[in-house]
């Protein structure tokens, strides 16, 4: 993850006034997600070009799609520094999914609430409430409850969000995923694999 793009606006761990959604890929669950909003939650904004079911007021959904560029680089990095946190819901399933968004979210400092599906991608630098909040997939009351947790307590959002940019700036940059494939791709490590 590139941390120095990926950031906080200014260096803050600012909360703002919105729970960001975004992605594309066919395991996000915008069903549970819009079942768990009601008029006492934020204002949910859902970036995505999937389909999204009917949804209450405070929804707004924005069409997206990083394939054909319909948001910048740069548009998305706003919506994420002024997002209060970030929620990704994944349906079941053992691919890994939504790491994309976890990551970028992360390294700009936001909290992030996730799915705990089968094929959670990093259980080893990434814990439970010390760096991302898990959540049952396919639970919109669960998800809602998490969410409130989060939005009424700024400070412990807060720590979450710093928690999680430093293991990602740590242990999940660009520098530390290049040199895991070099060592991969070493020629002693190929001869002894072989």
């Amino acid at each position: 993850m590139d941390t120095r793009f990926w950031r906080p606006a200014g260096g803050s761990y600012i909360s703002g006034d919105y729970v960001l959604a975004i992605g594309n890929d066919a395991n996000r669950d915008w069903k549970t997600l819009v079942a768990a909003w009601d008029e006492t939650l934020p204002l949910l904004k859902i970036v995505t070009n999937l389909p999204v079911p009917p949804a209450p007021p405070n929804v707004e959904v924005i069409r997206g799609d990083w394939r054909k560029q319909t948001l910048t680089d740069q548009e998305i990095l706003k919506l994420y520094q002024n997002a209060m946190c970030v929620v990704v819901p994944v349906r079941e399933t053992i691919q890994p999914a939504g790491q994309s968004v976890c990551l970028q979210a992360m390294a700009c400092g936001r909290p992030v609430i996730v799915s705990d599906i089968a094929g959670l991608w990093n259980r080893d630098l990434l814990r439970d409430n010390r760096h991302w909040k898990l959540v049952p997939p396919g639970e919109p009351e669960t998800l809602k409850r998490t969410v409130k947790e989060l939005v009424a307590n700024p400070d412990d959002a807060t720590q979450l969000g710093a928690s999680a940019r430093q293991q990602v700036r740590s242990h999940l940059n660009t520098q530390s995923m290049a040199d895991a494939w070099e060592r991969i791709f070493e020629p002693e490590s190929l001869i002894q694999s072989a």
